[in-house]
């Protein structure tokens, strides 16, 4: 079509590398250049995450935002019966978003022209995809261990937090609390819809179709709601991660809005040499349990294949992201 363009979008957000700078620290000038930061501390003071820079070098930073905001509690809200704090301030061309849950304190830092209320649902999607990585029990963690040092169990998730900063910032999906599906045609949905109801598996909570990111065809337990941004959580986490896309894969998850104290467990596994992947939800982590997916897996595989919905799949990512830009006019008659 002519207005298709490249299926790459997806691979400006979920690269193979982000710039992290791990060589820098707040002491160094070139850390301040960077125009959006997010930053995580623990009440005490100490960092657990930065999009730039080594969290090692973060400590007369994010130790001079724990003072601040506790001097503004002291300044404010120490006589009022609101439960109030910090919120945001102003500072030359920088804007400072504040956002508490229970002991962590998440900050955006921005001269990027962001507003408030765009930098807070920032940081929200930030801690419900921490809380997707290791549950809420890491909060209880660090209201009775106010000293622990929680980089320890976030090694390794700097990917997936980076990767769902970049996701809010380039794309539509900090507006909505939602899902994007792949456009397909009715009867090639259908048969991706009826290839996972034909999965009779026990324990399974839901299962979908993802292509890249977006979903083709999503199923639920009649006792399970599915939200959406707990399946954004594990979409994300399935897109940042290169070995969850090989193989199969069986790995733990939370869902914070089903139970944030608890995971669950997904099953990956990708149709070979394409970017359509099969995702169920269990709540068994048996392993006849990953068995039983695995072949139930196998045989949706094939009805996508015999359906010839893997084409059309392939023929609606050739068009995505939609061009809304307007064509040039044809010339008229001379």
């Amino acid at each position: 079509p002519a207005g298709a363009v490249p299926a790459v979008g997806h691979r400006r957000i979920w690269r193979a590398r982000h710039n992290k700078c791990v060589e820098e620290t707040d002491s160094d000038p070139v850390w301040y250049r960077h125009k959006r930061h997010v930053l995580i501390y623990t009440y005490s003071g100490k960092p657990v995450f930065t999009r730039y820079g080594s969290e090692e070098g973060m400590s007369n930073t994010t130790g001079a935002l724990s003072a601040i905001v506790s001097k503004f509690a002291a300044f404010f809200f120490s006589n009022t019966s609101q439960n109030d704090a910090l919120r945001s301030f102003v500072a030359g061309d920088h804007l400072f978003a504040f956002l508490e849950k229970g002991p962590l304190w998440l900050v955006c830092i921005s001269r990027s022209g962001d507003i408030y209320a765009d930098m807070i649902r920032l940081l929200e999607r930030v801690h419900l995809q921490i809380i997707t990585l290791l549950t809420a029990g890491i909060e209880r963690t660090l209201q009775n261990r106010p000293n622990y040092d929680m980089r320890k169990i976030m090694d390794g998730t700097d990917a997936v937090v980076n990767s769902l900063i970049r996701w809010c910032t380039q794309d539509m999906y900090l507006q909505i609390e939602g899902f994007e599906p792949l456009p397909m045609p009715p009867s090639a949905r259908n048969s991706a819809v009826e290839a996972l109801r034909s999965a009779r598996v026990p324990n399974v909570l839901c299962g979908w179709l993802m292509a890249g990111h977006r979903i083709i065809a999503l199923v639920s337990n009649k006792q399970y709601k599915v939200n959406a941004l707990d399946l954004s959580m594990i979409v994300n986490i399935v897109m940042s991660s290169t070995s969850l896309r090989t193989g199969e894969s069986w790995t733990p998850v939370c869902l914070p809005h089903l139970n944030d104290k608890a995971f669950a467990y997904a099953y990956i596994s990708f149709v070979e040499d394409s970017d359509v992947g099969v995702v169920f939800l269990s709540t068994s982590a048996e392993g006849e349990q990953f068995y039983a997916i695995s072949q139930q897996a196998a045989e949706v595989k094939e009805a996508l294949a015999r359906s010839g919905c893997l084409t059309a799949v392939q023929g609606s990512l050739s068009c995505c992201p939609l061009d809304l830009r307007a064509s040039e006019p044809s010339p008229g008659p001379s």
